[in-house]
């Protein structure tokens, strides 16, 4: 089978990519997480684009506590 473009991917590379399994990335498809797009009647491929917008940055809250013991 020929290469795919770049910002196509199957969606055994695009879980491996993401460190999911393929059963969690199959379910956020059929949730609507993630757009799928299928050639045929059995491949199915995700853009990588999309994988990016799953992408958030990440910021804790951390709670500040003052230590009054030093005062």
């Amino acid at each position: 089978m020929e290469e795919l473009p770049d910002h196509l991917l199957r969606l055994e590379e695009a879980a491996k990519r993401l460190g999911i399994s393929k059963k969690t990335l199959w379910r956020w498809v059929s949730e609507g997480k993630l757009p799928a797009y299928r050639l045929g009647e059995r491949l199915i491929f995700v853009r990588e684009e999309d994988l990016k917008g799953l992408m958030t940055p990440y910021q804790t809250k951390r709670k500040v506590v003052k230590n009054d013991l030093h005062s």
